[in-house]
C-alpha cells in the first residue's frame, strides 16, 4: 500500500518567504529523488522497519557516478544488523542520541579507492573479518570462503563547536547566514540591527576506522546544519520499556508467537494422519480366497470369502481423519496470526463477500488502514526529516551552476540564504 501511495517531498514557503525559492527547492529534490531512486529506497526502509522494527536512512553524496566533482545525492539504508545506536534516545528524529556506530565490509581494492591518501596504511592490512568484526549478525561474519574483506566502521558522535551567527537585538532572535566573511559584511552593513556573535552549537563528528586503524576523524564531511546524519524509520519504538529487546518491535514480532502455535498444530495434525493405518483390509488368516484382489483398485474386483468364515472376518480399514476440533483450532491459530498484527484480511481483500462493489471495497480498505495510521504517520515524519537533510546537503555542497542545470533556471537570490 505504501509503494502504491508514495508521497513526494515538497517545500512550502512560511513566514512570508519567497515562494519561487521553495518551488525551486521542490523541483531540485524531485529531480534528485527520481535520479537517485530515493523514493524506492524509502519504501524499502518502510518494509524493513516492518520486519525488524527499525532501520536507519542516511543521505550521502556519491562521487562514483556522473558527477565526480560535486557528487550525486543518494540514500543508504542501514539494516538492523549493521548499526548500534545510543539506546537512551527518546526523540523520533534521534536528535538526543549521543552516538551511532555503523559497520560494513569492503574489499581491499575498495578501501584503496576510498582512502587514496592512506595507501601506505592499507597495504599491509590483512582481510580477517572474524578478527575485527563486532557486528555478529552481519552475514560476512559467517562466510568463511571470503576472508579477504576488511571491516569498515563509521562512528558518529555528538559534539559541540563554536559558530558565527547573527543576532537581532530588536527581534531578540538568532539567524544563520550562508557564505563567508564578505557576505557577512554585506548583511551587517545593510541591516544595522544585526550583529555578529559566536555561540556554541551541537554538531556531529565522524571517526572512520578500517580494521581498527583510524582513517579519518573530524566534522561532518557533508557540512553544517545537518543535525543527526541519520533518519530512523520505525515500526514500534518505545524507549520507556526497561527491556532493551522490547524497545524496538516489528510487525513480524507480534505475528511470530501465533505462527509458532499454528506450525505446531499443523505438524501435530500431520502426525495424526501419518501415524495411523489409512488404507488396506483387516482379515482373519485364511478367510479370503483371492487375497491379491485386496491390493487391487479401480475396475472393481470380487473378494471371495472361504467356507467356514463370515463376511465380518474381512473388513476394509476406514481412513481415520483429523478431528474437526483440531482443524478448527488450526484455523483459529491461522486467523490469530493476522489479528495480533491488526490486519483484517477480509477488509483488505473482500474475500468473504464476492458481490461487494468497488466503492465498498475501497471504503473497507481505508477503514482497515486506521489501525496502521500510527505507522504511516511515523513514515511521513521520517520522509519530512529526510527532505530537510537532502536540502541541507545540496545547499552545503552544490554550486549555483549545478543547481541551475537541475532546475532548468537560475537559482533565486534567496536560494542559499540561511535567513530565508
Amino acid at each position: 500500500y505504501q509503494r502504491q501511495h508514495r508521497k513526494s517531498i515538497m517545500y512550502q514557503n512560511i513566514d512570508g518567504s519567497d515562494p519561487q525559492t521553495t518551488d525551486q527547492y521542490t523541483k531540485m529534490i524531485t529531480n534528485v529523488a527520481m535520479r537517485g531512486s530515493i523514493h524506492e529506497q524509502f519504501s524499502k526502509a518502510c518494509e524493513l522497519s516492518a520486519i525488524s522494527g527499525m532501520v536507519l536512512m542516511q543521505p550521502y553524496l556519491d562521487y562514483n557516478g556522473d558527477d565526480a566533482a560535486q557528487g550525486e545525492l543518494k540514500l543508504k539504508i542501514w539494516e538492523y544488523n549493521a548499526f548500534l545506536v545510543d539506546p537512551y534516545f527518546r526523540s523520533p528524529d534521534m536528535s538526543d542520541a549521543q552516538f551511532v556506530w555503523c559497520q560494513e565490509y569492503i574489499s581491499k581494492k575498495e578501501a584503496e579507492d576510498r582512502f587514496p591518501d592512506k595507501l601506505e596504511n592499507i597495504a599491509p592490512m590483512a582481510g580477517t573479518p572474524q578478527r575485527y568484526g563486532s557486528f555478529y549478525f552481519l552475514p560476512e561474519n559467517y562466510n568463511m570462503a571470503r576472508n579477504d574483506l576488511m571491516v569498515l566502521s563509521y562512528v558518529w558522535y555528538k559534539w559541540k563547536k563554536k559558530k558565527k551567527r547573527l543576532y537581532s537585538q530588536k527581534r531578540n532572535q538568532f539567524f544563520d547566514f550562508a557564505g563567508g566573511d564578505q557576505q557577512l559584511e554585506q548583511i551587517l552593513y545593510n541591516i544595522p540591527d544585526m550583529q555578529e556573535v559566536t555561540v556554541e552549537v551541537p554538531c556531529w563528528k565522524l571517526a572512520v576506522v578500517l580494521n581498527e586503524q583510524l582513517m579519518f576523524q573530524g566534522d561532518n564531511p557533508l557540512g553544517d546544519g545537518m543535525g543527526c546524519p541519520f533518519v530512523p524509520v520505525f515500526w514500534n519504538y518505545e524507549p520507556h520499556i526497561n527491556y532493551y529487546d522490547l524497545r524496538v518491535r516489528s510487525l513480524i514480532r507480534t505475528m511470530r508467537d501465533p505462527q509458532f502455535l499454528f506450525n505446531y498444530k499443523v505438524i501435530t495434525n500431520n502426525d495424526i494422519v501419518a501415524a495411523t493405518i489409512n488404507a488396506g483390509w483387516k482379515r482373519k488368516i485364511g478367510a479370503v480366497a483371492n487375497e491379491d484382489n485386496l491390493k487391487k483398485s479401480g475396475q472393481g474386483w470380487d473378494v471371495i470369502i472361504n467356507e467356514g468364515y463370515e463376511l465380518t472376518d474381512c473388513e476394509k480399514i476406514i481412513p481415520s481423519g483429523v478431528p474437526e476440533s483440531d482443524l478448527a483450532l488450526a484455523q483459529q491459530m491461522d486467523d490469530l496470526i493476522w489479528k495480533t498484527a491488526g490486519i483484517n484480511l477480509e477488509n483488505w481483500a473482500g474475500q468473504e463477500d464476492k458481490q461487494i462493489s468497488t466503492l465498498t471495497q475501497l471504503m473497507k480498505m481505508a477503514a482497515n488502514l486506521m489501525v496502521f495510521q500510527k505507522y504511516f504517520d511515523q513514515w511521513d515524519y521520517s520522509l519530512k526529516l529526510l527532505g530537510e537533510k537532502l536540502l541541507m546537503i545540496a545547499l552545503n555542497n552544490w554550486n549555483a551552476a549545478k543547481v541551475g542545470l537541475l532546475i532548468g533556471e537560475e537559482p533565486s537570490p534567496f536560494f542559499y540564504s540561511r535567513i530565508f
